[in-house]
């Protein structure tokens, strides 16, 4: 919910007019981050500076997970301050792909041969590009679908049933998170997108009763998720400390 939310209430003028931008932050910052992290971390342990030495390529994958960076504190004190859209729109874009480009990173790095050499960073790449772009796909196909599905079903026209409405969208929703699970492509970038071109072409056949309930439902599940994933993690420490 928290990533589909994302894209459903994407501002889309912005988001283009600073997609080079965000590009240039999400995918090569990333990448670059987790090149210089993979690095510190693999010889920290090869030189005795940490009391665990990770494999090269465990040290890779650790690298790819923590490189991305959420700055919820961060887009919080600029909603507050009411700083310029452009500069909310170039953070909330990077933090939004940051980490699905971290994601498909760790997948591909995790699913290379134990034996890691350099000689197979070509097919770490040409792995990650092809999760990015079939994960695309799958979420454009799946809003696409849902778009079918609504004009078809002409429930818009008629308003009566505004409930069905958002339920039958919400699962259109879902359907885009376990639908690249099942190939092992990456969710979060298909439920992205998804969110995307679902607010496009399949919200529009939508009735305003329903479009209106629609925005209050995929807010809530999303802050509901965001703050259920906080208090998991600070019960998570909790019981580690104590253990």
């Amino acid at each position: 919910p928290i990533i589909f939310e994302s894209g459903y209430h994407l501002n889309l003028t912005l988001f283009f007019a600073n997609l080079r931008s965000i590009t240039l932050f999400a995918v090569v910052g990333t990448l670059l981050a987790t090149a210089f992290t993979w690095v510190a971390i693999y010889y920290a342990g090869e030189y005795g500076w940490t009391p665990t030495v990770l494999p090269i390529r465990e040290a890779g994958a650790f690298a790819a997970l923590i490189s991305a960076v959420d700055p919820v504190a961060t887009l919080a004190t600029f909603g507050s301050l009411k700083v310029d859209h452009e500069l909310h729109c170039l953070v909330f874009g990077e933090s939004v792909l940051n980490d699905a480009v971290s994601l498909i990173l760790f997948s591909a790095i995790s699913s290379s041969p134990p034996a890691f050499t350099p000689a197979i960073l070509p097919s770490i790449g040409l792995d990650f590009v092809r999760v990015c772009v079939l994960s695309l796909l799958c979420g454009i196909g799946t809003a696409l679908i849902a778009a079918l599905a609504f004009r078809g079903l002409k429930m818009g026209r008629h308003g009566e049933t505004p409930l069905t409405e958002v339920v039958l969208f919400w699962a259109f929703s879902y359907l885009s998170f376990v639908l690249p699970e099942v190939p092992h492509l990456a969710a979060i970038v298909s439920s992205l997108f998804a969110g995307v071109f679902m607010a496009l072409y399949a919200a529009p056949n939508l009735s305003a009763i329903a479009r209106r309930h629609l925005g209050f439902v995929l807010k809530s599940m999303a802050v509901f998720c965001d703050t259920l994933i906080f208090l998991l993690v600070g019960l998570a420490l909790v019981l580690y400390v104590d253990n």
